[in-house]
């Protein structure tokens, strides 16, 4: 499947839970620095969403790794990360375990990458470790 396709599942993905936890979603009808706006009733936040579906590297099963760029159309360039002054939340849907995870501009600003754990270190480290289970929405 494409990226573009990736893409459209996560966005459905989140879709359905925002709808299940009752969150009005709004698609904007442009390309714009955002996929979804999100309206708890309190907040409204400027969501990127992302499909993380890698298999990850040899070695390490128990990580997805998840680039954090904003590809573009119409040739205008790749933004190389993220920031707070442009979105406000990050939704990755994690395709291996079927759940979409809840980042917050302390998780993803500034930053290239994310290497997200959905199983525990083989040396039980956890100091600085994105364990799944604790982003999950």
């Amino acid at each position: 499947m494409t990226t573009n396709v990736l893409g459209e599942i996560a966005v459905l993905k989140v879709q359905m839970r925002a709808w299940e936890k009752g969150i009005v979603v709004s698609k904007p009808a442009v390309e714009c620095r955002y996929d979804l706006v999100l309206d708890d009733g309190a907040k409204l936040y400027r969501t990127q969403v992302k499909y993380a579906g890698s298999k990850g590297w040899k070695g390490k099963e128990g990580v997805v790794p998840l680039a954090l760029r904003k590809w573009r159309n119409r040739e205008r360039s790749i933004l190389p990360f993220y920031s707070a002054r442009k979105i406000d939340l990050l939704l990755v849907y994690v395709q291996r375990i079927d759940h979409v995870l809840w980042f917050g501009p302390e998780v993803f600003e500034g930053r290239k990458y994310l290497q997200i754990r959905t199983e525990p270190c083989r040396n039980n480290q956890v100091k600085g470790c994105l364990m799944a289970a604790d982003y999950m929405w």
